[in-house]
Order: C-alpha cells, then structure tokens, then sequence
C-alpha cells in the first residue's frame, strides 16, 4: 500500500511539473490586461503655428513615474528654407496621461531617442543638417523642459544618420547606437559610441558587414551584463544579423540569419539562456521569429492582420509581450502575448473613434509592470490628414499561478542508482536553468560507448533509464555535459 501511495504521489509530481513546462497555470489563464487610458496631443501641432507632426520615436518613464516622449516636427514659416523645416519634439506627461510640457527643438533635427537621469533630467539624440551632412548631437533638457546644453556627437559626418538610439550602460556611461552611410566612400557600418555625461567621447566602434553591399537598417542594441547585442538587418529582404559585443566594444562573434521571410526587424532583440534571439519582424504581414546561435531560421509565425510588433520583452512567466499593431479596420495599438514557440495567448488594443493608431515608439515596461505604447494618431479631414502624438497605457497583466514553481538546484548534478547494476539503472541528473544537456556512457578506455541523452533540458530534476542489455561487464563512466561544464559518475555493470 505504501510503495502504491508513493507511486501515486511521485506521478503526480511530474504532473504538476508537466503543466509548469507547457505554461498551464500562467499563460493559459493569464487575462488580457485593460486599457487604462489613451490620449491624443491634439494641441502640439500649435506649439509652432505652421508645425506638423512627423513621428514619435521613443517613449520613457521618469523617476517619479511621469512619461517622456520624443520625436520631430516640420514647420513651414515664410521663407524657410527646405533643409531647415524640421524641428525636434520633447512633450512630458503624467502618470495619467496629462499633458506637462513640451519643447520644441528649432534648427534642421530630428529627434530619435532619450534617456532619463535619476534627478528627473534628460538626455535627448538627434541629428542635425550643416552642409547637406548629417551629425549626430546629444542635447541635455532640464525636468521643466529647457535645453542645458547642445553637443555634436563622435560620430564621423554622414550622407545619411538612422536608427540613433540612446541608452544607459551597466556602469551608468551613454551609449549612442545607430547606422551611417560615409560621405565619400558610401560605406555603411553601423556604431556604437560611449559617452560620459558631458557627451564627451569614451570610445567609438564601427562594424561593417562582410557583404559591402549590406544597407544597416533598424539598429537595436540590448544591453547585457556581460556586453551587448547588436542587432540590425538589411533591408526588406535582406539578412538579419546579430553581433555580440564586448563591454570594451570588441566584436566576439556574429551570425546572419537565412533570408525567409522576407520582411524587416522591428525593435531590440531578446537573447535566451541558450543564445537564441527572438526578434518581432515588420511587413505586410508581421510576425516573430526565433533564430538560433548559428543563424538558422527555427520558426517565424505570422499573425494577421497585424503589421507591426516590436521589442519583445520577457515577461518572467514563460512568454513575451510585444507592442503591435492592428490593421483590420482603423489601425490600433496595443500589446500582445506570445509564448516561447510563438504562439499568441491574448491581445489587448486601444483605438481612437474614426482615426488611425501608427504604432512608432519600442514597447516600454514601467516600473509597476504596466506598460506603454506610442506612436501618431492620423485623423481625415476633408481634404488632408493631420496628425498628433498619442499614448496609451496598459494595465500590469495577471497571471494565476496554482502550482507552485519547483526550487532549481544551484548546480548540475548526476547520481546512478542502483550501481553496481544488472542490465537496467536510472541515472538522474539536477540543472540550474534550461541548457542542452547531453548524457553520454564511456568505457574504461574512453571510448564513447553510448548516447542516452542530447536534448535542450528545462531546469530541476531529471531522469532517464539506461538499458545495458548487450553490454559487457565492467567499469563505464556516464558523463552529463551541461554547456561547457560536466560532470562524471563511475558506475559498475555486473551480469
């Protein structure tokens, strides 16, 4: 009775475990989070009385919990010259959505990116246009909104500037990250350029594609503890390549991905314990796809009808959470849950009445867990469409969690019982987190004798059976290899 009850209890556990690993208890019955509020900035076409807004790149959350946002508009005085019609854009809003302040930027620049400093203070990048060149520039803007101080960058001039990009290192230096096309030679690498906070350079890094013919575009970069990932593609049918970067700004390695489908990368890539990259991907027909350390395509799924998703963010319950776009009717915006093989759990999108949601800005996580989105809103008129900034803001989402999360073990471990053993023993095994596992059986000699195991493992407490009908008796070594770390278990086969 009592081996029985042990039975029963022991299946159950690999029940519960069962579930844990398929996202039974989160994902399935997670509920789409709401909306808690989208606003429309109808009011920043009138911060200058010809301006019209272009685009709304970045979206990021202050210390106190206010939200920044930055992008570019043209403005069309008389006698204003072509090259000098654009101005950067700066608005700040609460936690509700209520409109601060917004600044605007005269001179030929485009805003792309900020980041914010502890004291509520701001670092926002541009480019700027002197000699029909491009540079790219870093201003400081004060928490009411004034411009501190303008600086060019460490960037060579260029034909052309894209994708600037700024954001915080590990050790708290700038890091400015974007594309460039030379302007004389035409070559197109793209950089990654540190800076302290006077904007002073540090260290400036160009990565040039193998295939000179390559066009960098939509360059990410996501900051790890160890260095960088830096992400770009090439074109709407070009490769998708991933280099890693020490944190010195040296090249380790890089891959380019297959070609199929034929569509862009749309925001950061995510990079999993076992170096695949997660990347969202924009076109006609948008999707997600994993890649794996190689560079091989391992899935790409498409979701219509949407056109856009970008920057997914783990959502430390097993899946991603994605800003999308929704083009069924009037455009939407919203955010989407996927699963680890690309499945999509749940939506939930904001729309404005008769208007248009252009999704632009990455996907932001505030630090309650909510989460917001940004973009412009397009509205028809009778004869031309206007358009202004908007946010929108999206509850925290819930997860139900009924089992309880096993405890993972510190370090890979293999024990083999029985051992000495005739013909049958179970050999288990303990792994911190999920890794490609292989268990391998060596005779005395060292001499590879069997495979039991090679498969991508998920962390906790395994097992697996070695049948040694056919072997002869003796001393083997059964070695479990977790990434490049091992162990080694001598066991005895008696018959």
């Amino acid at each position: 009775m009592l081996w029985r009850i042990l039975s029963v209890l022991k299946n159950l556990k690999r029940v519960g475990f069962a579930l844990l690993l398929l996202g039974v208890n989160v994902s399935a019955f997670a509920q789409p989070p709401d909306t808690l509020w989208t606003r429309v900035y109808s009011d920043l076409a009138l911060v200058e009385s010809t301006a019209v807004l272009q685009d709304i790149h970045s979206i990021k959350e202050c210390p106190n919990g206010d939200l920044v946002a930055v992008g570019y508009s043209s403005y069309y005085p008389p006698g204003t010259p072509e090259n000098d019609s654009l101005g950067g854009l700066v608005l700040k809003v609460s936690a509700n959505g209520d409109l601060q302040w917004q600044t605007f930027l005269r001179g030929p620049t485009r805003l792309s990116d900020v980041a914010i400093n502890d004291d509520g203070s701001m670092y926002v990048v541009g480019y700027i246009v002197i000699n029909s060149l491009e540079w790219a520039y870093v201003s400081l803007i004060s928490t009411d909104g004034d411009t501190i101080w303008t600086d060019i960058a460490p960037i060579d001039s260029s034909r052309r500037l894209y994708d600037l990009r700024l954001q915080r290192t590990i050790s708290g230096d700038l890091l400015l990250s974007g594309s460039s096309r030379t302007p004389d030679t035409f070559l197109k690498r793209v950089f990654l350029a540190w800076l302290n906070e006077e904007a002073d350079t540090i260290r400036v890094r160009y990565y040039t594609p193998v295939e000179q013919q390559v066009d960098p575009r939509n360059t990410r970069v996501t900051v790890l503890e160890q260095g960088y990932l830096l992400s770009f593609d090439a074109g709407s049918c070009g490769p998708f390549y991933v280099i890693s970067v020490s944190t010195a700004g040296d090249s380790l390695s890089s891959i380019a991905s297959s070609t199929d489908p034929c569509v862009q990368s749309f925001g950061s890539p995510f990079l999993d314990e076992l170096s695949h990259v997660f990347v969202a991907r924009n076109g006609l027909d948008a999707g997600f796809s994993k890649i794996d350390s190689n560079g091989t395509l391992l899935w790409h799924r498409h979701y219509n009808p949407w056109r856009a998703l970008n920057t997914p963010l783990s959502d430390n319950h097993g899946g991603f959470i994605l800003a999308a776009q929704d083009d069924s009717q009037f455009y939407r915006a919203g955010i989407v849950r996927i699963d680890t093989a690309g499945v999509q759990q749940w939506w939930s999108f904001a729309s404005v009445n008769n208007a248009d949601l252009r999704l632009q800005a990455d996907l932001l996580r505030l630090n309650n867990g909510d989460y917001a989105v940004a973009g412009v809103c397009e509205y028809f008129f009778t004869h031309s469409w206007a358009r202004f900034a908007f946010i929108s803001r999206f509850d925290a989402p819930v997860f139900s969690n009924t089992i309880d999360a096993p405890v993972l073990p510190k370090e890979i471990e293999i024990s083999v019982f029985p051992s000495p053993f005739n013909s049958t023993t179970e050999i288990s095994f303990e792994m911190p987190r999920a890794a490609l596992a292989t268990i391998k059986v060596y005779d005395v000699l060292g001499r590879e004798q069997a495979t039991l195991l090679d498969d991508v493992m998920q962390g906790g407490t395994r097992s697996v059976m070695w049948n040694a009908e056919g072997f002869a008796s003796g001393i083997y070594f059964v070695r479990l290899s977790v990434g490049n770390v091992g162990v080694t278990k001598k066991v005895a086969l008696i018959k």
